[in-house]
């Protein structure tokens, strides 16, 4: 887990920030694994700060849904919801293919128009290559 070291002169919001990144670095770094239990009191002398910074941090982690407080008996972080991760790969494949198709969408006109605009000169091409009784050769 990382361990950062406490400034005398640091602001209280500042401290429980650097709590709440660090544990949130060590969620998704899985330092702390899906499941793992651990106390305030653990975390704080880990961190070599007081309780207080601590609990903040995680009252935010649980309100972001990282973290379970099992009151009275300590903390643990979410196991996945394997089912939301691929909602959420769902989402983000409609929104990047409509992010894509979006500026394109001008473009494709003007593509449509050339098209309409060369095909009876293709179209006339093509009979030139066709052969006797106007099969393709």
């Amino acid at each position: 887990m990382t361990t950062q070291p406490h400034s005398p002169k640091a602001r209280p919001e500042a401290l429980a920030e650097r709590v709440y990144q660090a544990l949130k670095d060590d969620i998704f770094a899985f330092r702390l694994m899906p499941g793992d239990r651990f106390s305030e009191s653990e975390i704080a002398g880990r961190m070599a700060v007081s309780r207080t910074p601590v609990r903040q941090a995680l009252f935010r982690l649980e309100r972001e849904g990282f973290v379970d407080v099992w009151f009275r008996s300590g903390w643990q972080i979410k196991n996945f919801d394997f089912a939301w991760f691929e909602s959420l790969y769902d989402l983000r494949t409609v929104l990047e293919c409509e992010a894509v198709k979006t500026p394109l969408r001008p473009a494709r006109a003007a593509v449509c128009r050339a098209v309409k605009r060369t095909e009876p000169v293709l179209v006339r091409g093509g009979a030139a290559y066709r052969g006797p009784g106007g099969i393709a050769a």
